[in-house]
């Protein structure tokens, strides 16, 4: 499905509403926070968190007024979203840990035009998108101290979507259709990860990964300021990450950048 079929009969607003699900490609990164190593049992961190960046893209076609080149802000995500749940989860054991991610979006967004052909006809655009991504890796703790902590990880993330575009016409040309696509992605990445403490209570966490697979290559960086409590941790970061997806890919390039805030709990 590319957005560009609607011709002008969208807003700029709404073709970049309509182009979010091309964009929202393949998130995996959970926060890490400081916690004390279980030498002879396992512990546990839950994070809730909330990512909204903003999204550019490059594009092997034009879209009118836009050219080939796109970018969603915020806002526009916050428009169009009807539901979204982003949970990591850790389980350590002594150096060893085991990281999970699962992101669920669902946007919908719409548009009605009266067309000016003749007698005129009303036309109506509505877009629904549902996408999954989840993650799994391994990481191990090289170095540690009482400030300062640093991993390694290797894993793999998974990214599918279904979206569905119907078209309604009122008057001479009354018309129902609909058109339906999905798309999934796999990549590995290998990376490392840590916090840095800077008092008792502040930390500073990082990220970086590298990756590749169904994208020609991909990273991610991340840092951010947290603080903890004996139940968990809160920590404000920023996030980016870039995909190259190929000149035979629709969407060529790809980053998505911003503030991240979340809220992990320890077990």
């Amino acid at each position: 499905m590319k957005d560009h079929a609607l011709g002008d009969t969208m807003t700029m607003r709404n073709q970049k509403a309509l182009i979010t699900p091309a964009v929202l490609v393949i998130v995996l990164m959970i926060t890490t926070v400081p916690s004390a190593s279980a030498q002879d049992g396992w512990d546990f961190d839950l994070a809730i968190y909330g990512w909204l960046p903003t999204i550019e893209g490059k594009l092997a076609y034009e879209i009118p007024e836009l050219g080939d080149s796109i970018e969603v802000d915020p806002e526009t995500l916050l428009e169009n979203l009807q539901f979204t749940a982003m949970i990591g989860f850790a389980a350590n054991r002594g150096k060893w840990s085991i990281l999970g991610d699962v992101i669920y979006l669902n946007e919908a967004a719409s548009q009605e035009e009266l067309l000016d052909i003749g007698s005129g006809v009303n036309l109506r655009a509505d877009i629904e998108l549902k996408a999954w991504l989840l993650g799994v890796a391994g990481a191990y703790e090289v170095a540690s101290s009482r400030r300062s902590s640093l991993g390694v990880l290797v894993g793999a993330r998974y990214f599918s979507t279904d979206s569905t575009l119907r078209l309604r016409a009122d008057g001479p040309l009354e018309t129902d259709a609909s058109l339906s696509s999905s798309a999934s992605l796999w990549n590995g990445v290998v990376g490392v990860r840590g916090w840095i403490g800077l008092s008792d209570h502040w930390f500073v966490p990082y990220h970086l990964d590298l990756g590749t697979g169904d994208s020609d290559f991909t990273w991610q960086g991340y840092a951010g300021i947290g603080h903890q409590w004996r139940w968990g941790s809160l920590v404000l970061g920023y996030r980016y990450l870039d995909f190259d997806q190929g000149d035979n890919s629709e969407v060529r390039g790809l980053t998505m950048a911003g503030a991240e805030l979340g809220v992990s709990f320890r077990f």
